[in-house]
């Protein structure tokens, strides 16, 4: 057997030795996670109810006026007066109660939003090595089809071999040039929507194949997710804000001041004070009711509706991930048989002892099977990313700080 042939198939079905700067899965979310822009992105809600909850606790401001009344040289009258509006009427502390539970529920959806990115961001790394695997095998395989119809052809201008067999290469050659040609572009593709995400990346950067993560063993894990808990709070809003617009009364307006009369008989000033309350004889707030009644309504029917849902996801998630899993190990544990086959019909056909046919068929099979394998790999990983997309938290340790 040519020794060139053995280490080249190895090399086929290995991967190839990558450049000595790695990424890891983990550095590469870490580090986008962290990364201030992406950061401002994801608090711009969590600031907005932020913003809620401040203005609601806000007391109302005073009001100072001044009036003065001085008809046709008449005595002059001047007032200064100092009004507010106490906010202890019970709507207050209904929005109060209902900022605090939108400010709650933005804090569970931030959390959401986070598993939602970070569950991207793995992707574009998943797609990324493994177009790079992809990319790597087709150069390899390219180059061992290049061999061999150079060979074939030497062999038929010397009558050794027949020309139809050396035509058959050459075409074997083109077709697995093209598919070669495929997956580099492919490769080129996903390191470009990489850099994309992560501009620090230097020029000689190349993925770390991703590890399949073990089987989670929590199967309720979905009862903790922070998209229930923000349906609760969703609830507890919708409540506290129907609590408010049910209130028809408010507290009055009370004013008080000092008032000064001169240019009469005698200067005249002492205090004045005073309220103004509004009478709700036509119902203003009917409209508010019937929309907080609504959302109300909604937000349970929600809440029950997609408890449901979020345990049908995750249950379903976790099967397809348990069988897709095992269908990829599968794939990958048939690598070194796989191996042997190619250096076997390589050296055989190299010796002049093998048929161009049994060559076409193992080389068109190693391609076809590694490119089934990662495939296979690719949608177990992206069953496991559905699968943390269902229970809505990270269930590995591939992030830094988790």
């Amino acid at each position: 057997m040519d020794i060139g042939v053995w280490l080249l198939a190895t090399a086929v079905m290995a991967g190839g030795t990558g450049p000595a700067e790695t990424v890891s899965e983990r550095d590469f979310v870490h580090r986008v996670l962290r990364d201030p822009r992406v950061l401002a992105m994801l608090d711009e809600p969590l600031a907005l109810a932020r913003a809620d909850r401040a203005r609601v606790g806000l007391l109302p401001d005073p009001e100072v006026a001044f009036d003065r009344e001085a008809p046709g040289g008449r005595p002059r009258q001047d007032t200064w007066s100092l009004s507010w509006t106490p906010p202890w009427d019970g709507r207050s502390l209904s929005r109060s109660r209902a900022a605090r539970a939108g400010l709650e529920a933005a804090k569970q959806r931030h959390e959401l939003s986070r598993v939602e990115l970070r569950a991207r961001l793995r992707s574009r790394f998943a797609d990324w090595a493994l177009a790079r695997d992809g990319a790597e095998l087709g150069r390899q395989l390219a180059t061992l089809a290049d061999r061999l119809a150079r060979q074939a052809e030497a062999r038929a201008s010397r009558g050794e071999a027949s020309a139809l067999t050396a035509r058959r290469l050459l075409l074997a050659r083109i077709e697995i040039r093209a598919e070669a040609a495929r997956l580099e572009a492919a490769f080129a593709h996903a390191a470009e929507e990489v850099r994309a995400w992560a501009p620090w990346l230097a020029a000689g950067s190349a993925p770390e194949r991703p590890a399949l993560p073990a089987m989670p063993q929590d199967s309720a894990a979905w009862s903790g997710s922070p998209r229930l808990a923000a349906l609760d709070l969703d609830v507890r809003q919708a409540e506290a804000t129907a609590a408010a617009a049910a209130r028809s009364w408010a507290l009055p307006e009370l004013s008080y001041g000092r008032q000064t009369l001169r240019g009469g008989p005698g200067d005249v000033d002492g205090p004045v004070y005073g309220a103004r309350w509004k009478l709700p004889l036509f119902d203003r707030g009917a409209g508010d009711r019937i929309e907080a009644r609504g959302r109300l309504a909604a937000a349970r029917a929600r809440r029950e509706l997609d408890r449901d849902r979020v345990r049908a996801r995750y249950v379903t998630a976790l099967a397809a991930y348990a069988a897709l899993r095992e269908a990829a190990e599968l794939a990958a544990g048939a690598e070194p048989a796989a191996t042997r086959v190619l250096a076997s019909a390589a050296a055989i056909f190299e010796a002049g002892e093998g048929d161009a046919t049994d060559l076409l068929e193992t080389l068109r099979g190693v391609l076809a099977g590694r490119l089934a394998a990662l495939d296979a790999l690719g949608a177990a990983l992206r069953a496991h990313r559905e699968l943390e997309l269902a229970a809505g938290r990270a269930l590995t340790l591939t992030e830094g700080g988790e």
